[in-house]
């Protein structure tokens, strides 16, 4: 509240100003409060029946109420801004600052679902990272992680605005290249790949290649969400059988045929 209530009622400015303090509240919230608010005034104002002090009375227990609504709907703002602060932690990967799975396979069925509506197209990208294991077992996990974090920086740099990029779990990374053709699509996929390659990362005094095996698979507006994964991440075990390197693909990510994980 600007103003007391009871010391104002005498004033004619009465309903002029506003009877709540409606800082940081709903505008359309705070509107209707001060409308009742002022109704309840002039219906008390207009008893001739009460004595002034009784007006005042009812005009402090008007106050108390308004007060307490505003707190309330203030309450109510911060608990959903915290929800939503949750809700877009639950999708974020804490080591890398990007996206997670989830996160992903959210972005992932949104971007299908427009494509559908509107005839769009654009290319999925999986990346394993090759050789992270020796990594992990030669220099530490903590090397492992900062490689992780490189990867993320070097893929989340070096995409658009409108594109998008995950970390599925423990090394592979995921990015959405969207409304772009599969010729277009797919020689950005290998131009990530390539600046990848040509990046490395220094921990500890060391300084660790960046390398990592791509999948790249084009949508439509007739592709499925597992089926645009199934294509990506065969293309990705192609590519880490070419290096003679092993490949297992993540259970939940796909439902490629058994001979893929040998």
């Amino acid at each position: 509240m600007q103003s007391s209530l009871a010391t104002t009622l005498p004033e004619a400015e009465l309903t002029n100003g506003p009877l709540v303090d409606d800082r940081g509240a709903d505008p359309k919230l705070a509107a209707h409060v001060g409308q009742l608010a002022r109704q309840i005034v002039d219906s008390i104002r207009n008893r001739s029946d009460m004595s002034k002090q009784e007006q005042t009375d009812q005009l402090r227990l008007l106050e108390r109420a308004i007060g307490m609504v505003a707190n309330a709907e203030r309450k109510i703002e911060d608990l959903e801004t915290h929800i939503e602060n949750l809700e877009s932690l639950s999708r974020t990967d804490f080591l890398t600052g990007i996206a997670n799975r989830r996160g992903f396979d959210e972005t992932l069925r949104r971007t299908l679902a427009a494509a559908t509506r509107h005839g769009d197209s654009g290319v999925i990208v999986l990346a394993d990272l090759d050789y992270f294991k020796d990594v992990n077992d030669r220099h530490g996990h903590d090397c492992g992680d900062a490689v992780l974090k490189a990867v993320a920086e070097v893929l989340g740099n070096n995409i658009r605005t409108t594109d998008f990029v995950a970390r599925l779990g423990g090394d592979e990374f995921a990015v959405i290249l969207a409304h772009t053709s599969p010729r277009e699509g797919m020689y950005r996929a290998k131009r990530l790949q390539t600046l990848l390659r040509q990046s490395d990362c220094e921990h500890d005094r060391r300084v660790i290649p960046l390398q990592a095996s791509f999948g790249s698979a084009n949508y439509n507006a007739k592709s499925e969400f597992a089926e645009v994964l199934r294509r990506a991440d065969l293309a990705m075990y192609k590519d880490k059988r070419s290096k003679g390197l092993r490949y297992t693909p993540i259970d939940d990510l796909t439902v490629a045929p058994a001979t893929a994980a040998s």
